[in-house]
């Protein structure tokens, strides 16, 4: 998602760290500022911790160094004291749409607006019918005066394609449970939460909570004010979807990427987990277990055919597939999904080099179609299923491979560590009950 954090790198709204001015002398200095152009929009990265690629840009205001020395918070604070904060903040907004249409194809461009600005007219004037790839940022911080009428402001932005995130979550009064009401599709926690992380387990357990909530919630996390790799390294293993901070990516006036260092980071831990699992805790263990126990109580292989669907349920796939190695181990076989019966097509594993290395080095397989470096097979059997991203995992029976567990989704939703790592323990699980159904001779 990109980020047009307009006006400042805390909110707009927010109470300044110093007294302001009396009324005249923040309106002569706000129309000294205008006077001046300001303010001037700079761009921070924000990265995806799944895919180790910038998903959003947070638009930064800044104030040249011929106006007084204040904070932007200030800024925007002053602008509200004298009455013109609806139409600064408007400004600020319309900067960052215009330099916004530079910023990389499949970024979002998110500004931050005090949420007694999102219904003004000023505001309203110069956004786009269209807000499709446009997030708010709010903050916790300004109370919500009236909000059942704030609710309906934010669907009718919702309605013409605008995103919600709410800002500086944890370091406001609010709760929480009091941010969810707003349905934010994220939440950005605040650097208090986040920095130190790597050597705080309290902090760690408080952000997982926080990742747990949020997704039950339809929520991804943010976190803001990363400045150490290795900060990031725990916060992609805490499964926490985004992250920004000096480590990732200084403000820029144009649209940077991420630090080499930081896309790195994702990438290793990323690999980790695929290749040896994850030190962080599991998500929603008790649904595993269940699972877990449905899976080892079936009674014949027909039944186990069957689980397939609950599979795909608790991963959120579309299509969840088992699939049988052939007896000379070059090639595998489709089962049915209400009956242990083989399909009637058989995939070489010469042809399908990507499904090879994951069955021989019993690392988890990722193919995203539109990933144009992904392996063509695996491509044209996603293209034909009508799915665009695909996880396999190796189904190991008294330590021989037996089969391959697929899970595939329609719409490109990447896959998180917690998916991941449950997956794991499914193919785990699922090997050597195959293989004692099959020993009974079940049909």
């Amino acid at each position: 998602m990109a980020t047009a954090h307009v006006g400042t790198e805390t909110s707009l709204a927010s109470p300044p760290s110093q007294d302001l001015p009396d009324p005249d002398e923040c309106r002569a200095l706000v129309t000294s500022a205008l006077h001046h152009g300001a303010p001037s929009i700079v761009a921070q990265p924000i990265l995806g911790l799944s895919s180790g690629r910038v998903v959003a840009y947070e638009a930064l205001s800044r104030f040249g160094p011929e106006l007084p020395s204040y904070s932007p918070d200030v800024w925007f604070a002053m602008a509200h004291e004298c009455g013109l904060g609806a139409m600064f903040e408007a400004r600020a907004v319309d900067l960052a749409l215009r330099a916004g249409t530079q910023r990389p194809s499949g970024t979002l461009l998110s500004v931050n607006v005090s949420p007694s600005v999102l219904s003004a007219t000023e505001l309203h004037d110069v956004l786009p019918f269209d807000l499709s790839g446009l997030q708010f940022e709010i903050t916790e911080k300004e109370v919500v005066q009236d909000a059942d009428r704030f609710q309906l402001v934010l669907k009718a932005l919702r309605d013409r394609g605008a995103s919600v995130a709410v800002d500086d979550v944890g370091e406001g009064y609010a709760g929480l449970q009091r941010v969810l009401e707003l349905s934010p599709d994220v939440i950005k926690l605040d650097r208090s939460l986040v920095t130190g992380i790597e050597s705080e387990p309290v902090k760690a357990a408080l952000v997982e909570a926080i990742a747990r909530y949020a997704a039950k919630a339809g929520a991804e996390v943010c976190a803001e004010g990363v400045e150490n790799l290795d900060d990031l390294y725990v916060l992609a293993d805490l499964d926490v979807a985004q992250a920004q901070g000096w480590v990732i990516g200084m403000p820029s006036p144009t649209f940077d990427p991420a630090s080499e260092a930081a896309t790195l980071t994702c990438q290793s831990s990323f690999q980790r987990t695929l290749a040896l699992g994850s030190r962080a805790p599991g998500q929603d263990t008790t649904a595993l277990e269940r699972l877990l126990a449905d899976l080892v109580n079936c009674s014949d292989l027909d039944s186990l055919a069957r689980m397939t669907l609950p599979i795909g349920q608790h991963l959120r796939c579309d299509l969840a597939e088992i699939s049988l190695l052939g007896a000379d181990g070059d090639y595998i076989q489709g089962i049915g999904a209400s009956s242990w019966r083989p399909e009637d097509h058989i995939y070489p594993l010469a042809d399908f080099p990507m499904t090879r290395h994951c069955l021989e080095s019993l690392e988890i397989m990722t193919v995203d179609l539109a990933d144009p470096g992904a392996d063509q097979a695996e491509r044209g059997w996603m293209t034909a299923e009508g799915v665009t991203t695909m996880i396999g995992l190796p189904v190991l029976a008294a330590g021989a491979v037996v089969g391959l567990l697929e899970c595939s989704r329609a719409v490109p939703t990447p896959w998180s560590r917690v998916e991941l790592r449950h997956a794991r323990i499914i193919a785990t699980v699922l090997g050597p009950v195959i293989r004692t159904l099959q020993v009974q001779g079940s049909p």
